[in-house]
């Protein structure tokens, strides 16, 4: 089966990655803020990445210094998550080395979605390869990861110049109605499928994704080309993906 525009974010251990993978994640999320509960220290990326599967690989991190975000641009990520990023000092990095980047931002009012667009276009124009946009909760002084819902009747019916990946509070209970109702090319999920920050619940998850599977096809059809088993060839890859992922993040 091909991968799924689904991305599974604070990864702390290689047996939840692989599990991710053959479930048919298209993406894996690492969060290297050391104050998420989450955060994966720098020195064992290179120990969980190692050899895995195709997947496209998410480092996640929050207001990275030029210096910090180089060392992570050289570590082995196909995308970069930066959330509140200084533009004018991450610009430079980020377009000499062209990687992907997803922008996330906090949703409260519909305000926060024009805000949303301009950072984007402003980081576009930047010459950063901004490769989707990623909406999450608003809760003062966190970045993701909250377990808080999006108010998902604000992104109802709205039109992107990036693919909009939608996070925040999706359990496999609400999983299905937020992309029946929001329609986001893909959807992202930590705390939702865990027993603890960072360790996984593996029915919630199994669960999480059928729902989601499910859902996403019903409003993308064209993921129902691939919904058959199959064996895996080489496919399209998501924003800032190597082999194996679906074109949407």
């Amino acid at each position: 089966m091909d991968p799924l525009p689904i991305k599974i974010c604070g990864i702390t251990r290689r047996e939840d990655a692989l599990a991710a993978i053959r479930l048919g994640a298209g993406s894996i999320g690492f969060n290297l803020y050391p104050r998420s509960p989450r955060h994966v220290a720098r020195d064992r990326v290179a120990e969980l990445l190692a050899d895995l599967p195709p997947v496209s690989k998410a480092a996640v991190c929050v207001h990275p210094s030029p210096e910090e975000l180089k060392t992570i641009l050289a570590l082995d990520f196909d995308v970069v998550q930066i959330h509140a990023g200084n533009l004018p000092q991450l610009a430079g990095p980020l377009a000499e080395a062209g990687r992907p980047v997803i922008l996330p931002f906090s949703v409260a009012d519909p305000e926060d979605l024009d805000r949303a667009r301009q950072t984007a276009e402003a980081w576009r124009a930047a010459g950063v390869n901004v490769c989707a946009l990623l909406a999450d909760a608003k809760v003062t002084g966190l970045y993701g990861g909250t377990g808080r819902t999006v108010a998902w009747q604000i992104l109802k019916d709205q039109t992107w110049n990036w693919p909009l990946i939608l996070a925040g509070g999706l359990k496999p209970e609400n999983v299905a109605e937020a992309i029946r109702t929001v329609r986001p090319a893909a959807v992202d999920v930590a705390g939702g499928v865990e027993r603890r920050p960072g360790i996984r619940d593996h029915r919630r998850r199994e669960a999480w994704v059928a729902a989601a599977r499910q859902a996403l096809m019903d409003v993308h059809p064209a993921l129902n080309r691939s919904a058959d088993p199959q064996p895996k060839t080489a496919s399209k890859p998501a924003p800032g993906g190597k082999a194996g992922s679906p074109s949407r993040p």
